[in-house]
C-alpha cells in the first residue's frame, strides 16, 4: 500500500511539471471574426468598415512587395468600384489563426470573390489568399495574393472588341 501511494505521488508530481505546450492554431478567435468582417468589407466597398479593421500605420502587400497605406488602397479600390456591377465573397471561405513562437498573431483566408464588370456578361471567379498580421485587436500588416492573369485576358478580349471603356 505504501508502494501505491508512493507510485501516485511520483506521478502526480511528475505530471506537475510537464511544461505545458501552447496552443498555436486556432479556428475560432475575435481576429478571425475580424478578418471575416474585412474580407466583407471589400466586396461591399465599406470603406468605413475597412478603416476600423486596419491599424493607422498597416503595411499592406497586395500582390507585391512593396507595401501600400491604407489610403493608397482605398484609392485603388475607389477607381475600380466604377466598373464593377457586382462583387461577392464565396460561401467557402477558410479561415485559421496563427500564434507564431515570436508571439505574433496571424490570421491566413483561403476566398474565392465571384464578380460582374459592368457591360460584360461573364462572371469572373478569383481565388484568394490573405495573411493578417495582428497586435492589439487591429491589423498592422496584410500579404494578399491572387491571380487576375484570366481577369486581364478576358478582359483586353473583351474591350478590343468594343468601341469606348465606360465607367460610371
Amino acid at each position: 500500500m505504501k508502494k501505491l501511494v508512493c507510485f501516485i505521488m511520483a506521478l502526480t508530481l511528475f505530471n506537475a511539471c510537464q511544461q505545458k505546450v501552447a496552443q498555436r492554431y486556432f479556428s475560432d478567435s475575435p481576429e478571425i471574426e475580424s478578418s471575416k468582417k474585412l474580407v466583407g468589407y471589400f466586396a461591399s466597398y465599406d470603406y468605413e468598415g475597412m478603416k476600423s479593421i486596419y491599424s493607422d500605420t498597416v503595411k499592406i502587400y497586395d500582390n507585391s512587395v512593396e507595401p501600400i497605406t491604407l489610403t493608397q488602397m482605398i484609392n485603388d479600390f475607389k477607381e475600380s468600384e466604377g466598373y464593377v456591377e457586382w462583387m461577392k465573397v464565396k460561401d467557402s471561405a477558410e479561415y485559421e489563426m496563427v500564434i507564431t513562437k515570436d508571439n505574433e498573431t496571424w490570421v491566413n483566408c483561403w476566398y474565392v470573390v465571384a464578380f460582374k464588370f459592368k457591360d460584360h456578361d461573364k462572371e469572373f471567379l478569383m481565388p484568394s489568399h490573405a495573411t493578417f498580421q495582428f497586435k492589439d485587436g487591429r491589423i498592422v500588416e496584410e500579404h494578399s495574393f491572387y491571380n487576375t492573369l484570366e481577369i486581364y485576358r478576358e478582359m483586353e478580349n473583351f474591350y478590343a472588341s468594343s468601341d469606348t471603356i465606360t465607367a460610371n
